[in-house]
């Protein structure tokens, strides 16, 4: 899973320069995740608008996996230490507990 660097593949991701941020909600709890489009953050916009482009715009376990694949070598690093990259932990958190988590893109 992580034996790819991050960025790696990133040239098919869509282009998300018209998305202001993402709102990613547990439809569970309610729990509520932002993903702003901004420096810094804009390749999790990117990973996380792809995985979510199915009919339900959900990302559900099996979507997950595909954005850790993208998240490359970090995932390592936020297994080393947790919590060090939200966007990762959110997307294993969803694998660990079967959860799906619908996105609204912004």
């Amino acid at each position: 899973m992580a034996n790819k660097k991050f960025g790696e593949g990133f040239d098919h991701l869509a282009d998300c320069s018209h998305i202001t941020q993402l709102t990613v909600q547990d439809r569970q709890s309610d729990a509520v995740h932002i993903l702003p489009n901004v420096p810094g953050k804009q390749a999790s916009v990117k990973i996380y608008f792809a995985i979510s482009r199915n009919a339900n715009q959900t990302i559900s376990p099996q979507e997950a996996q595909i954005g850790l694949q993208h998240y490359g070598d970090y995932v390592t690093e936020e297994l080393e230490h947790p919590d060090a990259h939200p966007n990762i932990r959110l997307l294993l958190n969803i694998i660990e507990n079967h959860e799906a988590w619908q996105v609204a893109v912004e």
